[in-house]
């Protein structure tokens, strides 16, 4: 059966997810989405899940509301961390400027596992220095019934990405009750270092006028969809809406929009404004094309990166890490497909565009879906409501009874989609608004969350009434799953730290077998979104017994630090390969080296 399902597991709404190595997955949802619970301070909901056991333990929250938070992995020696920032300050629906909108928090804790080498410490949270503040104070008709200079800044609906140096950054968020910014439009980045407390650094300050309206023109939506590219900068593959004259003239011949729904790349720390964004593509505009994709109801995924080996003499050969990106689900039935080959921030305008991917086998919508990378670099769409936005006051939310329960799958390699929906395919639990996915070291997806027809906490109770949390927990077991253990290969020798440019042994099962080594990036997963998951080829030799020598990619641009997954993967009657179980190895940050 393709699903394992874990009926009432997970104990609280799985808002937010993360592997975090060790066999482990970190899941909170601070305030549950219970406006009671935010205000008497409720949000003690930490759940770690082992994927061998399925047992759950209750572990500490951070000191403040997680809730809509961002995070993402930070490098570290020998443990992962992971930073979690911003949240919800109050169950407030603002009206006029900040309508629709609750007030963002500047807080921020770090969590930590295990020390890989002594199995001390770990499965812990460290408050950490707050985020900054705008200082742009709105005056006396704010909701806030007391403005203040540190009621500014802080962030609702951030998306957090880790950078090549270890760090991580913070796009985007809806600021406190006293900003008279309604977005929080510029970017900062925080630092590790000083430990523990680290540092946050704002890129520009709002007080900088032509800073402030730099970033005001190339406001990126909330929770935007952010990859670290190979070039180094980073694609917001969602759409910002930009003035037609100010674009290049290749882009300004493919509309004649005044303000065209435009892909940028940004590079943090460069040009006059500490961060600079490029033109890269006219986001799509046909009749069925993402148009609610600012709404984050679709998502964003970096597709592998590097060549599969056709033969065996292609398996050392160096690989060319050429990134191209899927966005896919939402309100759109026509999932696109972006090809940066030869793409890098100064390049000459070239022929980037976004491209309709092979048919879907199913003309289902899928809002609030998610998708995953497999270890095969095939991507599996899960959840989802079948659900096409109206555009009226108080439209009906996606309900329930609309889920899409079977995966679709892509092959990025061919281009093709195909849909399960022979008998036990289907999924049994519907997945709508705030729920999550994950790549676990066996294979499977883990999912988990959802509230009932998108609805928050009706119910005055601390904790809240389970009426609208979809507590299961179900498992996607791809095709391998079905093939026995002692066919799968096994790593029984890894390093447990990688670093850029080097060539390391590992040992593997089926050694002669081997076609195909990949490294997967554990997911940082939340509201449809995963911005730590990356799939990389590697380059690799057989060198006789069960050894195998892989290449390392040369740069942290192509591997960012943080936790990974290492698979092998033997020659089989599916061309992908069949996967073995993965393995956990930590990519080192530069500058602890």
């Amino acid at each position: 059966m393709p699903w394992k399902r874990l009926a009432e597991h997970a104990e609280i709404l799985a808002v937010h997810a993360a592997y975090v190595g060790f066999g482990k997955i970190l899941y909170f949802g601070g305030d549950q989405h219970s406006g009671k619970q935010n205000e008497v301070h409720a949000f003690d909901a930490t759940r770690l899940f082992d994927c061998g056991s399925f047992v759950v333990k209750t572990l500490p929250s951070p000191p403040f509301d997680s809730f809509c938070s961002g995070h993402a992995f930070l490098g570290a020696v020998n443990v992962v961390k992971m930073l979690v920032a911003g949240g919800t300050e109050r169950f407030l629906k603002q009206t006029g400027f900040h309508q629709h909108h609750f007030p963002g928090l500047r807080d921020a804790a770090v969590f930590s596992s295990p020390d890989f080498a002594t199995g001390s410490g770990g499965w812990d949270w460290q408050s950490v220095t707050r985020m900054n503040i705008s200082g742009m104070v709105k005056g006396p008709d704010t909701e806030d019934p007391h403005p203040a200079r540190g009621r500014t800044g802080g962030r609702w609906y951030p998306t957090l990405l880790t950078l090549p140096s270890g760090d991580v950054i913070a796009f985007s968020g809806h600021p406190g009750p006293s900003d008279l910014n309604h977005n929080n439009d510029i970017p900062e980045v925080f630092t590790r270092k000083p430990e523990p407390q680290g540092t946050w650094r704002l890129l520009a300050p709002y007080s900088n006028p032509s800073a402030h309206a730099y970033y005001l023109e190339h406001a990126q939506p909330l929770y935007p969809r952010v990859h670290l590219l190979p070039s180094g900068d980073i694609l917001c593959s969602n759409p910002t809406y930009y003035p037609r004259e100010r674009l290049p003239e290749r882009l300004q011949a493919q509309t004649d929009d005044s303000r065209p729904p435009t892909t940028f790349s940004f590079q943090p720390d460069v040009g006059p404004f500490n961060g600079k964004f490029t033109a890269v593509a006219l986001f799509p505009t046909a009749d069925d094309a993402p148009v609610d994709y600012g709404g984050y109801s679709s998502t964003s995924v970096l597709l592998p990166l590097g060549e599969k080996p056709a033969n065996e003499a292609s398996r050392n050969k160096p690989k060319t890490y050429t990134a191209e990106v899927m966005i896919c689900g939402g309100a759109n039935r026509t999932p696109y497909r972006l090809t940066l080959n030869g793409w890098k921030p100064t390049a000459a305008p070239g022929n980037w565009q976004w491209r309709p991917t092979g048919q879907r086998a199913t003309n289902e919508r899928r809002f609030h879906a998610n998708a995953t990378i497999l270890p095969t670099g095939e991507i599996v769409m899960t959840g989802g409501i079948d659900y096409k936005p109206l555009n009226i006051p108080n439209a009906p939310p996606p309900l329930d009874n609309a889920a899409v329960h079977k995966p679709e799958v892509y092959n990025p390699y061919t281009d093709t989609w195909s849909v399960l929906d022979g008998p036990g395919e289907e999924a049994a639990t519907e997945r709508n608004y705030h729920s999550v996915a994950l790549l676990m070291p066996d294979g499977g997806v883990w999912t988990a969350g959802s509230n009932k027809d998108a609805a928050q906490s009706v119910v005055n109770a601390v904790p809240p009434a389970d009426d609208y949390r979809n507590l299961d927990i179900e498992i996607f077991e791809p095709w391998y799953h079905a093939v026995p253990e002692v066919e799968r290969p096994y790593i029984t020798k890894a390093p447990s730290l990688l670093y850029p440019g080097t060539t390391v042994p590992i040992e593997s099962t089926y050694a002669d077998e081997i076609d195909r080594v990949v490294m997967v990036g554990c997911g940082s997963c939340t509201h449809a979104f995963d911005s730590g998951q990356r799939l990389i080829e590697l380059a690799f030799t057989h060198t006789g017994g069960d050894v195998l020598r892989i290449t390392v990619p040369p740069n942290n641009n192509v591997m960012p630090p943080g936790p990974y997954l290492l698979f092998t993967l033997r020659s089989w009657s599916n061309p992908l390969g069949l996967p073995s179980y993965g393995t956990n190895i930590v990519v080192v940050p530069p500058r602890e080296r």
